[in-house]
Parts: structure tokens; sequence; C-alpha cells
């Protein structure tokens, strides 16, 4: 019996250049560059978004630390309870390790730095602005409007808001600004804060329950 053979060649198996790897590698860096580049606005405004939120949480455990006998707010945030510093410490987080900026005394203002660069502030007297918070305890500029002014100049409080503003020391004085959906309440009548009623304060009765006075 005769045993045939058969012969077989071997194909070297062909992969990819050095320069065809190299230009794969270029075009996923160029979309994942571009990738992150429509990310970073979004990424942007949700730590708006948070920083926002803490703030306005700041506000109400500033408001609780109203003092009726006083009249007024604390002067710092040394005493304010351990739920404070940690919302502070998150917006923290989110701004580049910026800290509030707090006025207090017969009104509050309590701003922080977005990390857009702007400001987003808060007072007691119902503002809600992109200025910072400045020392009378009202926040300044924004809403079109300069943070500085001159002499006893009066104008509007701008959008979304009723009353006008005066000028008090070189900068805007916004006691008598409150937001248009707040409507003025009499003595008597139940309130959050103090701009809500026409005169007097917001505080506490014999019942325990905030109403103008």
């Amino acid at each position: 019996m005769t045993l045939k053979t058969k012969s077989y060649t071997l194909k070297a198996i062909e992969g990819f250049t050095l320069i065809e790897m190299m230009v794969v590698i270029a075009v996923i860096g160029i979309l994942s560059a571009a990738v992150l580049a429509g990310l970073g606005p979004s990424r942007t405004k949700a730590k708006d978004a948070r920083i926002i939120s803490g703030v306005q949480q700041a506000r109400a455990i500033i408001e609780t630390l109203y003092d009726p006998i006083t009249g007024g707010y604390p002067a710092d945030t040394g005493g304010a309870p351990e739920g404070f510093r940690k919302i502070e410490n998150d917006v923290k987080s989110q701004n580049g390790n910026t800290a509030f900026t707090y006025h207090g005394g017969g009104s509050f203002a309590l701003s922080a730095k977005l990390a857009s660069g702007n400001f987003y502030c808060v007072s007691s007297t119902g503002d809600v602005t992109n200025g910072e918070a400045q020392q009378n305890g009202t926040c300044g500029g924004t809403l079109g409007q300069n943070t500085s002014c001159t002499g006893n100049a009066t104008q509007a409080c701008g959008t979304g808001f009723t009353g006008n503003q005066t000028c008090t020391n070189g900068s805007w004085n916004r006691t008598g600004c409150v937001t248009a959906a707040t409507a003025k309440k009499g003595a008597g009548e139940t309130c959050t804060i103090a701009s809500e009623c026409t005169s007097g304060t917001c505080s506490k009765n014999a019942l325990d329950i905030l109403v103008c006075q």
C-alpha cells in the first residue's frame, strides 16, 4: 500500500501596521475629547443646581435661628447646627472649596459661589439674586441692576419683585423688596419672614405660631 501525503503552505497572518494603529488611537482620542467637551457644560449646570439647592436649605436653617426678642438673626453662623456645616461642605465640594458668605443682624443675606463662576444669594427679605451677600443683610446687585449707587437714589427692585430699593452708604438696600407672589400681611396673620408683613416683625405668638406683629 502506498501512503499519499499532502503538502500545506502556511500563510503569514497579517496584522495592523504601526501607522494604522497610530491612526486608530488618534481617532479614539479625538472622539473622547469631543465627548468630554460636550459633557463639560452639563456637569457645570448640575453643580450649580446642587449649590443653589444647598443655599436654599441653608436659608431655611437660618430662618429657624431668628430671635423674636432681639428681632434679628445671628451675626455669624458660628452657632449654626451641624446640618448647616454639612450643607456648606457639600457646596464647597462643588465650587472649588469656596465657603458661604453670610451677613446677619436685623436681616440676613447668604450667598455662595457657583461652579460657573457667578454667585447665588438669598436673604430674609425674599431676595433671590445672582449677587453676593452684603453687610447690610441684603443681596447685592443683579436683576439687571448695579451693585453700587450714589446719593439717595431709589429704583424698582426688578423683575419678580415688588417695591423699591434705596441707596444706603453706597450700596442698594433691598429691605423694601419682596417677591411679587408674596402679598403683604397685617398684624396677626401667619407669616414665614418679616418682609411678608406690612409692618413689624414675623415672630411666634403665645401659641408658638409665626405671625405678623
